[in-house]
């Protein structure tokens, strides 16, 4: 272990992690692995009869395997007409509400055979659940496609937890009106030579680091945590955010965040709070070997739970929205989240490109003022996926009407120089012209960033 602590002893949260290996796929699930994973976010999972049940809020949502997918069921409360149903499955693509007998139901289904990771998995199962929330709020009916908001990756309802009665040892930080309650059995303190205003702790056997660390500034804190995952996203584009939510901690709501990322070219495991208040901001971060984070999490959880807060919260940061137009010829207009998205150079004549955030995803507008018939695009674009991949294969398709144009919106899936990619579009042909909108990213962030994609090739409308 002595590589990981001299690594360790370097890591900041807010700096280094690079170069991070592929995610492990997974093509089939089993009755445990499958009750494992929804405890693991949290829920309370109820195995039998060849599926799985379980509460979220008050509504009973149902998780069962088909041979090759895996479908999540729950009763919508809301009564929904035919025609309100049918616009709310136009507007969405990978869930769909049932209406049968009278009784309103969502669903939503994820194919296993193409290989998913965890991360995804885990994401299918939060989407689900916050979709279904949407519902008990109002905010799932509406009448056109409105602006997606950035993917909900937590449970709607924090979770409680409280100060071990083993922490006993109060460790007060440098700035803020924060403290963090140690077991001191279980802990020790460490100098930190480069910034004397950061605490740090290791367990005794120094296989587990623990960082605290504070600020004056004050920033909210899911922008505190967006900061944190963009500056470790500089140094490994790679890294993974496996967990992002909101506990309730002591009595003060905290965002949490899981990443795993590699330090020198060891795997390593980082699972922290952030929070930001009227006297400054705090993060308290633990991490470890990935090979050794399940035997930590318990005391990692114990540690982070310790974090006693004193000041006023600050209102959570309202995502930046700076709408940009692309005009495609007379007629026809891009509107999209310049604060997301921002155009690189044009390389020829109606063809955009685009990147999302700091390379997290990527767009394409290709513009012709020839009419093509509108049901021939879908196989124009799955003909040039095959020219890069000759086993690029169409994930799912669907005629739909978005801003008054009636085009398809296809997904595909390729693998480009190794690596595997989903291809999302929206293609529209009329006297206007013809247009694609394209957006692409790895398969594995594709859960991440899926609303931000699906908000980009919605944008598309006549002036």
């Amino acid at each position: 272990m002595k590589r990981f602590r001299q690594t360790a002893a370097m890591a900041l949260f807010f700096c280094a992690c690079a170069g991070a290996q592929p995610p492990p796929v997974v093509t089939d699930l089993t009755m445990d692995q499958l009750a494992n994973g929804i405890a693991s976010l949290g829920f309370k999972p109820q195995p039998g009869g060849g599926k799985v049940q379980f509460l979220a809020g008050d509504t009973l949502v149902t998780a069962a395997k088909t041979s090759d997918a895996l479908s999540l069921s729950a009763p919508v409360s809301k009564r929904l007409s035919l025609v309100e149903a049918n616009d709310w499955n136009q507007e969405h693509l990978f869930a769909k509400v049932v209406i049968a007998n009278g009784a309103t139901r969502l669903q939503s289904d994820l194919k296993l055979k193409y290989g998913v990771t965890y991360a995804s998995l885990d994401a299918f199962v939060r989407d689900f659940v916050a979709l279904l929330a949407s519902f008990s709020t109002g905010s799932a009916v509406t009448s056109q496609v409105a602006p997606a908001t950035p993917p909900a990756i937590a449970p709607p309802v924090a979770s409680v937890h409280k100060r071990s009665a083993n922490a006993t040892t109060e460790m007060k930080t440098k700035f803020g009106e924060f403290s963090i309650w140690v077991d001191a059995t279980k802990w020790k303190e460490t100098p930190v030579k480069d910034d004397p205003n950061i605490l740090q702790l290791e367990t005794a056997n120094g296989d587990a680091f623990a960082k605290i660390i504070t600020e004056k500034t004050a920033i909210p804190k899911n922008a505190l945590r967006d900061i944190a995952f963009e500056n470790a996203r500089k140094q490994d584009l790679n890294i993974k955010a496996v967990l992002r939510e909101e506990r309730l901690v002591n009595g003060r709501r905290v965002a949490v965040m899981q990443l795993d990322g590699v330090v020198n070219n060891l795997p390593i495991v980082y699972y922290g709070y952030y929070y930001g208040g009227n006297s400054g901001s705090v993060q308290v971060v633990c991490f470890t070997l990935k090979s050794s984070f399940p035997e930590y999490l318990d005391r990692f959880t114990e540690l982070l739970d310790g974090l006693e807060i004193r000041d006023q919260a600050l209102p959570d940061a309202q995502p930046r929205s700076t709408i940009s137009k692309l005009k495609l010829g007379s007629q026809l207009v891009l509107s999209y989240n310049g604060a997301k998205w921002k155009q690189t150079k044009e390389t020829e004549p109606g063809r955009f490109s685009f990147t999302l955030g700091a390379g997290n995803g990527y767009g394409l507008v290709i513009y012709e003022g020839l009419f093509v018939p509108l049901d021939n695009l879908p196989d124009i674009a799955l003909k040039n996926a095959r020219t890069a991949d000759p086993e690029a294969k169409v994930i799912s398709r669907e005629k739909m009407t978005v801003n008054g144009l009636t085009v398809w919106r296809q997904k595909m899936s390729a693998n480009i120089d190794g690596i595997p990619i989903f291809y999302f579009g929206h293609y529209f042909g009329g006297e206007a012209g013809t247009v694609q909108v394209l957006t692409y990213c790895g398969q594995s962030q594709f859960p991440e960033y899926e609303n931000d994609l699906i908000e980009f090739v919605s944008g598309l409308q006549l002036q």
